[in-house]
């Protein structure tokens, strides 16, 4: 089934569509604030030559030999496993707070998307997507679940290699690591494919059965994988530019603020080193959030958009009643 898709002009209209409808950008927000994440690497230098450079950071071992044996200490409390059980349960309360409004805003764009293409734009506002799509959230948290289902077999796989390759010894360590990382990006890469192709019949088609979306989604990239293929090479490229500006700007405004922190922390001043990381983190986030926005909500538009021009108007015909 060959059909013509103007890709360039899928972007373009993506782009449109969230210019046409910026109030929109607030779920991109929401979806791309709770979506980061983050690691943070430092690197030491040996400054052997200066003295009190020396002296600082035998005050900063010394002080973290004398916190490491009352933190040892402390461990054998029960209080330690009070904190540690309280700590769980509010990480896990955040994960699926996080997951629900991340959830709820994905669904609301591709929502959004759906009423465009069916000439609904009047019905497109905050209030009225989050209440459609916030009744949608127990068929999104049962899709999500099957498919941990699905990646748990490569987690197993992961954790049983890296025992395996270690009894082998640092060639079979390296040789596990080369297959393990084709495995997983082959392995991850159709079944984030499926996934969200699946994700977007979930909601499309408003059906409750998490297995038929997958079937649908799964015959969808059959019949059209030349053509997703070409939309996700391209999209990948606009995503890749975008990655590339973004990196460059973070590397010139992160990296002399990372080198103040760490001055204020060989200096001793650990309160308002620290203080300023927190900020420079929340800032951080919340400026990529904001700057990630419109590409999230064009790459909804522009994913629906492209299965709309493939299938036509049968993607749109829901089966809820």
């Amino acid at each position: 089934m060959k059909k013509n898709i103007d890709y360039v002009d899928n972007i373009k209209q993506a782009f449109l569509f969230v210019w046409k409808y910026k109030i929109l950008l607030v779920f991109g927000f929401i979806f791309s604030l709770f979506s980061q994440n983050f690691s943070y690497n430092s690197s030491s230098n040996n400054y052997n030559n200066d003295s009190s450079l020396q002296t600082t950071s035998n005050k900063v071992s010394s002080t973290a030999n004398i916190f490491y044996e009352k933190f040892i200490d402390f461990t054998k409390t029960p209080m330690f496993w009070i904190i540690v059980a309280v700590l769980i349960l509010i990480l896990l309360a955040w994960a699926i707070f996080t997951w629900y409004l991340k959830s709820v805003a994905r669904v609301a764009l591709i929502n959004a998307v759906r009423h465009e293409l069916k000439g609904e734009g009047d019905v497109i506002g905050l209030k009225s997507l989050w209440s459609e799509s916030h009744s949608w959230i127990l068929n999104l948290f049962v899709y999500d679940l099957f498919w941990f289902l699905i990646y748990l077999p490569l987690i197993v796989f992961g954790i049983l290699g890296v025992f395996a390759s270690i009894l082998i010894g640092p060639f079979g360590i390296l040789l596990f690591m080369c297959f393990f990382i084709v495995v997983v990006f082959l392995y991850a890469f159709v079944v984030t494919l499926l996934k969200n192709s699946g994700y977007r019949f979930l909601i499309l088609k408003k059906t409750k059965n998490p297995i038929k979306a997958v079937m649908m989604g799964l015959n969808f990239l059959r019949l059209y994988f030349v053509e997703n293929l070409i939309a996700f090479l391209l999209w990948f490229v606009v995503n890749l530019v975008i990655g590339i500006v973004f990196l460059v700007l973070t590397l010139v405004i992160i990296v002399p603020l990372v080198i103040v922190i760490f001055g204020l922390i060989l200096a001793g001043q650990y309160v308002m080193g620290v203080l300023m990381l927190i900020g420079v983190v929340i800032v951080f986030s919340i400026s990529n959030a904001i700057l990630s926005s419109p590409f999230v909500v064009a790459g909804q538009h522009y994913w629906v958009n492209l299965t709309y021009q493939l299938m036509g108007d049968e993607v749109l015909e829901t089966e809820e009643k």
